[in-house]
């Protein structure tokens, strides 16, 4: 299930918080959103004819990529190394 609810409303007895996504906080949304993108971008490609469309759905589906690669790059660590 996408959502649940939160432990802490259930224990107080009122009514529940607005839910949370399972992958909230840990960039789930964030990958699963460029994930369907590159998806739909790559299906257009496969469709279209028009060039110029083609050039736009090409660096709209490489700003994605890109956008997922930065996404699945682990964070760099501080420079307090001193």
């Amino acid at each position: 299930m996408w959502f649940r609810a939160r432990e802490t409303d259930l224990e107080m007895d009122r009514p529940p918080s607005p839910p949370t996504p399972d992958c909230a906080g840990s960039g789930g949304i964030d990958r699963t959103v460029a994930s369907l993108n590159i998806e739909h971008y790559r299906r257009l490609l496969s469709e279209e004819q028009d060039e110029a469309k083609r050039r736009v759905i090409h660096r709209l589906l490489a700003e994605e990529e890109a956008r997922l690669a930065a996404l699945d790059k682990p964070p760099e660590a501080p420079d307090d190394e001193r």
